[in-house]
């Protein structure tokens, strides 16, 4: 040591400079954290802002994503179902509407609602797209397109004769045969309650 003032210097150093040092550093360290700690609270807020969507919004998000999955899944089930039916729904109608009695068109499986938890063939016709446009809007329907339904009343398809009292019942608010070809056939009254819990319109 080359003076006595370096000597003191090296002997406060020895004494306290450890200490302060790390007192030192670890009031950065602390004073570091802490603005970190600010700084990505803000970027945080300021991403939930930006983005419009909060963090405990994205799990909800998550589970309504996993909602459509589950139901596109159960869709697609279905329709795989639905297809098993068809050879024997087509051997039954044997290429024909199975409401219309119109032959040489293009048919669709058409679940007569309510429609059941699982496909039933019971429950299943074989439609013409002309029908179920029908169906879907029964305004359409123009009565004297359907006097076969006087006769087709009678069938022995217990799901084809729903239809047909469905479809009179509709068309016999305005047209008075087709309420009374309804009385005519001494339907049971099961018939006439299902036709009447899922009318048409």
């Amino acid at each position: 040591l080359r003076s006595s003032r370096e000597l003191g210097d090296w002997w406060n150093w020895c004494r306290f400079g450890d200490r302060w040092g790390l007192s030192k550093l670890g009031e950065d360290v602390d004073h570091g954290a802490k603005a970190y700690g600010a700084t990505g609270s803000v970027r945080r807020n300021r991403r939930r802002e930006v983005d419009g969507v909060g963090e405990l919004d994205r799990p909800r998000q998550g589970r309504h994503y996993f909602s459509m999955g589950k139901g596109y899944e159960e869709n697609q089930a279905r329709l795989s179902a639905l297809s098993l039916l068809g050879k024997d729904l087509a051997r039954r109608a044997k290429s024909t509407c199975e409401l219309s009695l119109n032959s040489g068109v293009p048919l669709r499986i058409y679940e007569v609602p309510p429609v059941s938890k699982t496909p039933e063939l019971d429950r299943c016709l074989m439609l013409s797209d002309e029908v179920i446009e029908a169906l879907e809007k029964p305004s359409l329907l123009k009565a004297d397109e359907w006097r076969h339904l006087g006769e087709l009343i009678w069938t022995e398809l217990p799901i084809q004769q729903l239809m047909v009292v469905r479809f009179l019942q509709y068309l016999g608010k305005t047209t008075p045969w087709c309420q009374q070809t309804i009385e005519e056939a001494y339907l049971d009254d099961e018939v006439i309650a299902a036709a009447e819990a899922v009318p048409l319109g």
